[in-house]
């Protein structure tokens, strides 16, 4: 199905026949298995894919619709006492709940084509990261990993493909392959598999955190295909310039630390965080200069990151929870109502929690509060390597939804809720003792032979 899929976009237009087929097929095979449905998913979210049902949805968006009316109906059917009884999975359903009611405030509220537009809106960004979340879990109860090892192979091909545009603009998006990205003019940083560089260091930040992880605990030729793929994976996500990527794979070098000393992984974060605040304005100024961009040196604007807009932002949406603290204005009312708030610019908060309170009020800011706390909570009691991993890859996405908006891209949201989702529901792999961490793994080849 993933060769068939590269094949058609390669060769055909995603509103041709064949790959509305091979888009049917795609949701029948998510309806009868979960699994397939989230390989289809995670593999192909890496790269571009154009709408092609009423300009707003894209294939990813209906199998994910698929899935979740999939793993809806097993849930109800009794499935739900499979699922482990985790707090995250509670507060993803109340999130997608919350914001779902809060649409309806949207329809009562604004023209029909805005409701319109709303609704897919939902689907395509925190509705459809709530239902990977679920989908995920429901996958992961048995210990499947298929689609977190399809995920990590597909970012490896995107990235190496964005590199080669890098270095030789046009070499991809002037071939047959052009249609992996949308290319917009970013400079030196990597884009185009999402034509937004902080949202490409988000999606490949976290699977290169897990291949990092691996690296450091697995051993023959896993540990090199890991050591492969991280290499690969933390360049392209350092080459974005994003600082929530850096600052991520930074995180998940402190948090590998930390299963061997916490000592140490406390003097490395502190110093790490001193380093951070004194060469920013340095980091700023040189992304600036690479993109041929100029950088105003206010104080202000080094620790925000040379965006002032994006405080602008935070201003809007704070007043606006403050004018409807209760039930908010509606979802994505934001982007109707920012300009009276004070942001005529931005149209998009810049933070996803603050998004929440702007739009539904202090119930839905505190759900997704919780639902970032919790996450990090479970992730943070997994021992050993994996759920290291999944811990800094999560810490890293929500660092990078305090500044940008991750969850309005489905691609960005396969990677964190897909993986997250495996470090809550996945059991351990030696029920009678702890997963193994990089600090706890012995070569085979040197290990007792009792």
């Amino acid at each position: 199905m993933i060769v068939a899929w590269a094949v058609l976009r390669t060769t055909v237009d995603v509103r041709s026949g064949p790959y509305i087929a091979w888009v049917l097929a795609a949701c029948a095979l998510a309806l009868l298995s979960p699994t397939i449905g989230l390989v289809l998913v995670m593999s192909t979210a890496p790269f571009y894919e154009p709408p092609f049902w009423f300009k707003e949805l894209d294939m990813r968006h209906v199998v994910v619709a698929s899935l979740g009316i999939a793993v809806g109906v097993r849930l109800i059917a009794g499935g739900w006492r499979q699922m482990p009884r985790s707090p995250t999975l509670v507060l993803g359903v109340a999130v997608g709940a919350i914001t779902a009611i809060s649409l309806i405030q949207t329809i009562g509220s604004f023209d029909q084509a805005f409701a319109v537009h709303a609704s897919y809106v939902w689907l395509k960004s925190i509705g459809g990261a709530m239902i990977l979340l679920v989908v995920g879990a429901w996958v992961a109860r048995s210990g499947e990993s298929r689609p977190l090892i399809a995920a990590t192979v597909a970012c490896c091909v995107a990235a190496v493909l964005s590199l080669a545009e890098l270095v030789q603009p046009g070499s991809i998006s002037d071939g047959p392959l052009g249609w992996i990205g949308f290319w917009k003019d970013f400079g030196v940083r990597v884009s185009g598999i999402i034509p937004a560089p902080n949202a490409v260091g988000t999606m490949l930040m976290i699977p290169a955190v897990a291949a990092i992880g691996a690296a450091l605990a697995l051993w023959g030729w896993r540990r090199v295909a890991a050591t492969l793929a991280a290499v690969i994976l933390a360049i392209t996500a350092a080459l974005t310039w994003s600082r929530s990527a850096i600052g991520a794979l930074f995180i998940a070098g402190v948090v590998f630390m930390s299963r061997r000393s916490g000592r140490l992984a406390a003097i490395v974060l502190a110093l790490g965080l001193v380093g951070a605040i004194v060469l920013l304005p340095a980091f700023i100024q040189l992304r600036a200069d690479r993109a041929g961009s100029d950088v105003i040196a206010s104080p202000i604007e080094f620790i925000i990151g040379a965006d002032g807009a994006r405080v602008t932002a935070w201003k809007a949406a704070t007043k606006m929870f403050l004018a409807s603290p209760l039930v908010g204005h509606g979802f994505l009312s934001y982007k109707e109502l920012a300009d009276s708030f004070g942001d005529p610019r931005l149209g998009s908060p810049h933070n996803e929690v603050l998004r929440l309170f702007a739009e539904e009020g202090i119930v839905g800011g505190l759900a997704i509060l919780g639902l970032a706390g919790s996450m990090l909570l479970e992730l943070a009691r997994r021992p050993g390597w994996i759920g290291a991993s999944l811990l800094a890859g999560s810490i890293g996405y929500w660092l990078a939804a305090m500044f940008n908006n991750p969850l309005l891209y489905i691609q960005v949201s396969a990677m964190a809720f897909g993986f997250a989702s495996y470090g809550i529901a996945a059991p351990l792999r030696h029920p009678s003792r702890a997963e193994p961490g990089p600090e706890q793994v012995q070569d085979p080849r040197r290990a007792s032979t009792t």
